[in-house]
């Protein structure tokens, strides 16, 4: 009869891919939330200035009008 004496350490696996996986996602949530943000505001800003001239043309107008 012969007896498997194994003296390597085993490997453990782990949760390394799946941890690896749950920080990609992470990653890429707050980029997509990031860029959504950051477009939003920017839309926002647009509206401001283009609401701004809008404003200004009607003043002009009227005072042409006038």
């Amino acid at each position: 009869m012969l007896v498997e004496i194994n003296l390597l350490p085993q490997k453990e696996r782990g949760n390394k891919p799946f941890v690896w996986g749950l920080v990609t996602i992470a990653a890429l949530v707050l980029l997509v939330g990031s860029f959504i943000i950051w477009e939003y505001f920017s839309l926002v800003e647009k509206e401001q200035s283009a609401t701004i001239a809008i404003q200004e043309v009607q003043v002009d107008q009227a005072v042409k009008k006038a």
